[in-house]
Parts: C-alpha cells; structure tokens; sequence
C-alpha cells in the first residue's frame, strides 16, 4: 500500500490539477485522494512526489510490445508474417514475449496498457490484444 503525497496531480477531469493532495494506492488502485493535511496512516509507504506531476497511466494503443523483442533478432520477430500480404487469421497472443524487456521500458515510462498487433507490413495483419505492462503473474498480464 502507497500513500503519493506533494505531487500536482493531473486528474484528467474537470477537476483539472489538483494540489496538496495525498494519493491512495491499494492492490494496484487508487482508493482515495485526501488533503494533504490528514495524517498519513502508517500501514502505507509513503512516497513524496513534491515537486513532480503525477498522473494515471497511459495506453498505447499502437504497439508491437512483445512482439518484436528488444534482445532478439529475426528469431523473435513475430510482428509481421512476410510469406503473406493478408493474414487475418493471426493473433498476436501467440506471439507475444510476456518476459521481454519492452514490458520493463513501457512501464518506466509511465504506459500501464497496450494494444498489441501484429502486422504492420501486411495488408489486413491479424488480430490484436490488449495487455498490461505489468502483473505480478505473466498469465494477469491479457486483458481476456
């Protein structure tokens, strides 16, 4: 559990920014937003975000995250299927590395969903799937 304390965060409502505000974060969700002015329970690690803006994740809704692997090079290329312009059929779930280092980049910079495709160079390239960047357990990671 989290407690995000002195960032200005960017509610992405009509609220606008919000300041001198106190984030809540349990089991990977947001519980609350308090002033910060209410006592900090203990059971949460406190995290100061002062000077910093502090926003929700972002989705990337274009990518080949998994697909086209970061240490790998023709062997773990699974992004397009070259010996035909038009495969419909394909789906990207099959593809996809859950353990490569595209997760880990994503993440530090600050994207938490994307849609994974595959096939860029194909007419019609397959079907895509959404991911997390991030669950503890590789199998959480499909949106299903």
């Amino acid at each position: 559990m989290y407690a995000v304390s002195g960032g200005k965060i960017m509610s992405m409502g009509d609220k606008g920014i919000l300041e001198d505000r106190v984030i809540y974060i349990e089991d990977s969700r947001i519980t609350r937003i308090a002033h910060i002015d209410e006592p900090v329970d203990e059971r949460y690690e406190l995290i100061d975000a002062a000077g910093k803006y502090v926003c929700p994740g972002f989705i990337d809704a274009h990518t080949h995250i998994g697909l086209g692997e970061e240490i790998y090079r023709v062997e773990g290329d699974d992004i397009n299927e070259v010996s035909d312009p038009f495969t419909p059929y394909l789906q990207a779930l099959d593809g996809v590395n859950f353990w490569d280092l595209a997760f880990q980049d994503a993440l530090k910079g600050g994207v938490t969903r994307a849609m994974c495709m595959p096939g860029s160079a194909n007419i019609i390239g397959g079907q895509a799937v959404c991911l997390k960047t991030y669950a503890p357990n590789k199998g959480d990671m499909v949106y299903k």
